[in-house]
C-alpha cells in the first residue's frame, strides 16, 4: 500500500490497482495526473474514482448558485463525471462502471450540517482565518447543492485496456 502526491507522483512500477479518494478536485494539472496515472496501472488492472462531482448539463444558475460556492470555499474546481470519464478514456481506460452514491451519502450532509452549527466552531474560524469561515460556509453550500441534485458523490471504475 503507497500514498503519494497525486499532483506530484513520485511512485514508480506497474500496479494492478489504484484508487483517488477525494482528491481530483484539488489536482492542479488534471491532464499531467491521468497520463501518470495511466503509466502506473497494468494492463487489465483498475483505477477507482471515488468523490465529489458537479452534475452534467447545470445552467449558469445552478453552476452559479450551487458549484461556484462549493469550489470557492473548498478550494477545488468540480468536474462532471463525464470529464473524469473522458480523462480516463483519453489515457487508455475503459469504464467498467459510474455509481452515483447520493442515496447512500445523504446522512453525511446532515451530520456535516449539525457539526458546523456550533457557534464556538464559527468563533475560532473568525478569529484565526478568512479562509476558514469560506470552508464553513462551503459545507452549507455543499449541502444545498446536493439537495438540489447539482452537486454529487460517486464512484467511476475503470479499467486499463
Amino acid at each position: 500500500f503507497l500514498v503519494d502526491d497525486a499532483d506530484k507522483l513520485k511512485v514508480h512500477g506497474k500496479f494492478d490497482y489504484a484508487f483517488a479518494i477525494e482528491v481530483l478536485p484539488h489536482l492542479h494539472d488534471p491532464a499531467n495526473f491521468y497520463r501518470r496515472i495511466s503509466r502506473l496501472i497494468k494492463p487489465g488492472g483498475r483505477f477507482a474514482i471515488s468523490d465529489w462531482f458537479k452534475d452534467t448539463n447545470l445552467t449558469r444558475q445552478q453552476y452559479k448558485k450551487y458549484i461556484k460556492p462549493i469550489n470557492f470555499g473548498m478550494m477545488v474546481s468540480l468536474s462532471t463525471p463525464g470529464d473524469y470519464m473522458d480523462y480516463l478514456t483519453k489515457n487508455g481506460f475503459r469504464i467498467v462502471s459510474w455509481n452515483d452514491l447520493n442515496p447512500f451519502v445523504r446522512k453525511t450532509w446532515d451530520i456535516g450540517s449539525k457539526l458546523i452549527m456550533k457557534p464556538a466552531l464559527w468563533k475560532f474560524a473568525r478569529e484565526h482565518n478568512r479562509h476558514f469561515v469560506n470552508f464553513l460556509n462551503a459545507f452549507r453550500a455543499m449541502r444545498k447543492g446536493f439537495s438540489s441534485g447539482a452537486f454529487r458523490y460517486g464512484v467511476i471504475i475503470a479499467e486499463k485496456v
